[in-house]
């Protein structure tokens, strides 16, 4: 018997819409490479949402979002880490398009990080990215507000999310 799954964490094409979630237009805000990835994990599984250590000032938002996405019991996933390192390509790949096509500044991604340029979405893709924006405002949100911390260092985002090794970061 042959099973064919599928898993949106391996897609690129779908790696893509998850990076026009989280960088829907033009913003004023820049994010390093490193922080978009391990957003983009949550916005790819939001329910391990609740095994992030979120920072002080933003509790109250992830226990609501920890009372939102409820695992599912009968769902067996691997370990996040191995999630996360599995997504490395999809997301390169997803990353690299953007960069090709004119959504992700070139000279800002060769220093590390993603700023979104004003090149304007297709009429269906920004409904698509709107009403998943809509769908899971909270998360967004939430989101939003990690773009401002480091990925680095033992406040960082790879620190608290514990998907990947921290303690040897260049701070």
């Amino acid at each position: 018997m042959i099973n064919i799954t599928y898993l949106p964490a391996n897609d690129p094409f779908h790696a893509v819409f998850r990076m026009f979630v989280l960088f829907p237009v033009p913003e004023t805000t820049s994010c390093s490479y490193e922080s978009a990835r391990i957003l983009d994990f949550y916005v790819c599984f939001p329910v391990l949402i609740s095994e992030f250590k979120c920072p002080r000032p933003l509790v109250k938002l992830h226990n609501a979002l920890k009372r939102k996405y409820i695992p599912n019991t009968y769902q067996v996933t691997p370990k996040p880490a191995v999630l996360f390192n599995r997504m490395r390509a999809a997301q390169t790949a997803a990353v690299g398009s953007l960069q090709s096509y004119g959504f992700i500044e070139p000279k800002a991604f060769r220093e590390g990080t993603i700023f979104r340029t004003k090149r304007e979405l297709p009429d269906r893709v920004s409904a698509t990215v709107e009403e998943h924006r809509k769908e899971h405002a909270e998360l967004i949100m939430f989101l939003g507000e990690l773009k401002t911390y480091s990925a680095y260092g033992p406040n960082g985002l790879r620190a608290r999310s514990e998907l990947e090794e921290y303690r040897y970061d260049d701070v």
